[in-house]
């Protein structure tokens, strides 16, 4: 007697209670350390989870400031990029947004936000955080005196080699790193001292 088969078993949905957290850059600024870094929520396919999700984001100390209940985080991944500046500093969010499905940026797209590198630093945005498609190859940050500082991607700082895990940790040098979850690639770059952004564009 012929039977059906049984249906294959539904995948996993994502980790709702904790983001998954990236590096983006780091260095030292007047002998304090700096670190970037971007936390991604992984979209919640129901709102069960998306409830789970928006608790646990009010732990982190986060919460998007376009969500009044956890509906709105249905099929949508929520990041917030965060700065730390000093050892007695804590990541502090500096900016938020979201991604729904199909939205990522192509060809010389880029998204970017100019901040201070300090915090309480007005009017001197020396730090720079975006998002350009994933195969963007460089991007580069021009400031204000002139000067310019470029943002390889993992690829192009291999010279064409698979990436190894050392270049994947040199968060000292700024690269165009992928962050888990992103359907884009994400940069930062702080400018020198004395100088502030101006423009920045992908170049390759």
């Amino acid at each position: 007697m012929a039977t059906n088969p049984a249906p294959p078993p539904t995948p996993p949905g994502p980790d709702v209670r904790t983001p998954s957290r990236t590096l983006l850059a780091s260095g030292t600024d007047h002998g304090e350390r700096w670190r970037v870094l971007v936390d991604l929520w992984h979209a919640p396919r129901t709102k069960r989870p998306a409830t789970i999700e928006l608790d646990a984001m009010r732990s982190f100390g986060q919460q998007p400031a376009d969500v009044d209940d956890a509906a709105g985080l249905v099929g949508r991944s929520t990041y917030f990029v965060l700065r730390e500046y000093g050892e007695a500093d804590t990541a502090r969010v500096v900016s938020e947004g979201a991604f729904t499905d199909g939205a990522s940026s192509s060809g010389e797209d880029v998204e970017a936000v100019a901040l201070p590198l300090k915090p309480g630093d007005k009017g001197a945005e020396r730090l720079v955080v975006g998002r350009v498609a994933l195969d963007a190859r460089k991007v580069t940050c021009t400031w204000k005196d002139g000067t310019t500082t470029e943002v390889p991607s993992f690829f192009e700082a291999a010279g064409g080699a698979t990436p190894t895990k050392s270049v994947d940790m040199g968060s000292e040098n700024p690269l165009i790193r992928v962050v888990d979850g992103s359907p884009e690639a994400w940069f930062a770059c702080a400018a020198p001292e004395g100088t502030a952004f101006k423009s920045v564009a992908v170049t390759k």
